[in-house]
């Protein structure tokens, strides 16, 4: 640090782009929130639902076959 200057602790509403305008102007709006997010789409989804019951429908029928290939034996 230089002897004889000063800092001054930039806050929000004195900071400046080099072009003088404001920096918090300078920033784009924050994104709308919108419905295809990930996360709404995986909690509203009824996928893990829709997987468990294929599931439970190909364990019956694995146990059915091997049901079926026990009384052949």
């Amino acid at each position: 640090m230089v002897a004889g200057t000063e800092v001054t602790p930039l806050t929000i509403d004195s900071a400046e782009a080099p072009d003088g305008r404001a920096l918090g102007a300078a920033l784009p709006p924050p994104p709308e929130p919108s419905f295809t997010s990930p996360i709404t789409t995986k909690t509203s989804s009824t996928a893990p639902i829709a997987e468990y019951a294929v599931r439970i429908r190909l364990r019956r029928a694995v146990a059915r076959s091997w049901i079926k290939r026990m009384r052949r034996a």
